[in-house]
């Protein structure tokens, strides 16, 4: 099955930038980005030790999609990366640091679980909150009572 394609837009016209959206966010497995960029060349560098996926520098035509591929790493975080738009235009290439979010997929869902709201699981919350009120109503020994002595 094909990875779902998570689509960021970039769009130069004079005087403006349009990057949308700056930040991403994807799974681990089963999705890619894809950038395209209107008006200019597009260059994508991501360090090269850090980088989410197998090529840290990535590179399209004006209005050529470019797909990352699904990433190399499971481990969840924030990979900031350069893009570099040449316009079509000839004009000085325009730098812009957004960012790619690889998303915690949390724990393992055991199906043979049960769910938190389990009548044991009740049952057991019962009990520490009687332990927990009748500690609250002993006397502590190691507590002085009356005034301080003066030395």
């Amino acid at each position: 099955m094909p990875p779902k394609k998570i689509r960021v837009s970039v769009s130069i016209k004079p005087n403006k930038l349009k990057v949308s959206p700056i930040r991403v966010t994807i799974q681990p497995t089963g999705e890619e980005v894809v950038w395209k960029c209107s008006g200019g060349r597009l260059d994508i560098l991501f360090n090269k030790v850090t980088s989410p996926f197998g090529s840290p520098q990535m590179q399209a035509a004006a209005d050529v999609d470019l797909p990352s591929g699904e990433p190399i790493t499971t481990t969840a975080g924030p990979y900031p990366y350069t893009l570099v738009i040449t316009p079509d235009d000839g004009g000085f290439p325009i730098t812009v640091d957004p960012q790619v979010d690889i998303d915690d997929p949390g724990p393992p869902r055991n199906a043979g679980s049960r769910s938190s709201g389990s009548s044991s699981n009740r049952a057991k919350g019962k009990h520490r909150k009687a332990a927990k009120k009748k500690a609250g109503h002993r006397k502590r020994a190691t507590k002085p009572h009356g005034p301080k002595k003066k030395r």
